[in-house]
């Protein structure tokens, strides 16, 4: 009867053991699968910054392109302005060259 008990005591403790190393195992599962949805939250997180630098960057050069169709405008407005200051110019000339 002692061995009996001694059997049985044994059993609980392993029983215990291999309760205990289970426990343990699905904390450890647990603590993998945690570590790895925050490793793909500061993922979503360096990809979201990405995103909107890109974003910021694309509207730049959209508005850079703006200024430079305007630039461009601009320098051609001034070369016809010149363009028309020079005949109006020669167009006083020549009048002053006729009436004299």
């Amino acid at each position: 009867m002692l061995r009996s008990k001694l059997i049985d005591e044994d059993s609980i403790l392993q029983t215990q053991h291999t309760v205990e190393v289970r426990v343990l195992s699905v904390y450890a599962i647990a603590a993998t699968h945690y570590n790895t949805l925050r490793h793909t939250a500061t993922h979503c997180d360096t990809l979201r910054h990405a995103a909107t630098h890109c974003n910021t960057l694309e509207c730049t050069a959209n508005h850079c392109n703006t200024l430079q169709h305007t630039a461009t405008r601009c320098n051609t407005l001034q070369h016809t302005a010149t363009h028309c200051n020079t005949l109006l110019h020669t167009t006083t000339h020549c009048n002053t060259l006729l009436h004299t």
